[in-house]
């Protein structure tokens, strides 16, 4: 599977004390996944969908109720 114009996203934790996570990212024009990568990454757009439509849902009986 190829996936166009991807931002790549991670923390990175400095070694020692006192030392901050740092957010980095980057842009990937193109990215080509392997199976098991593509399984992971559908998988989490999937459940992301269902949370989003659900809380649609619920703000839609919320409303109604007033």
């Amino acid at each position: 599977m190829v996936l166009e114009n991807v931002k790549e996203m991670w923390t990175e934790v400095p070694k020692g004390n006192n030392k901050k996570p740092v957010n980095k990212d980057r842009f990937i024009s193109k990215m080509f996944l392997r199976g098991d990568s593509v399984i992971l990454s559908e998988f989490k757009l999937l459940l992301f969908e269902k949370i989003v439509n659900y809380t649609r849902w619920l703000e839609g009986l919320l409303r109604n109720e007033d």
